[in-house]
């Protein structure tokens, strides 16, 4: 019970891929899976990351090839490997280790960190 895997389709244009995603931060809502995130991080559950084409970085996956179409290309997901979720915030940004993790004011935050620590290699894309 708990989280099986997110995918990583929209995060800001801004973030920091310097240590070859060795963590990063995943806000959502009970609906969106933020109950299932929960019981990962309670749990000490592992959680699948799989990433878009979509984010356009230098670690997400190349579009794959439309032959008819070149500006149709389709998307393509890479699965990145295992992530424990190590903290939660709040709506209000205060770390929270309460369960539910999530109050009824909305969004929280989580910070994923891959395991084992290693960063991603930018080569290894498969379409």
């Amino acid at each position: 019970d708990g989280c099986d895997s997110i995918v990583i389709a929209n995060l800001e244009k801004d973030i920091r891929e310097g240590d070859g995603l060795i963590w990063f931060l995943f806000s959502t809502d009970r609906t969106n899976g933020g109950g299932a995130l929960c019981k990962s991080f309670h749990r000490k559950l592992p959680v699948r990351v799989f990433r878009s084409s979509t984010l356009s970085g230098r670690y997400a996956p190349p579009y794959l090839d439309d032959e008819e179409n070149e500006e149709d290309d389709e998307i393509a997901y890479r699965y990145d490997g295992l992530y424990t979720i190590d903290a939660v915030w709040d709506v209000h940004g205060q770390e929270t280790e309460t369960f539910p993790c999530l109050g009824v004011d909305g969004w929280q935050t989580y910070f994923f960190t891959r395991v084992p620590k290693r960063p991603l290699e930018k080569e290894k894309h498969v379409a």
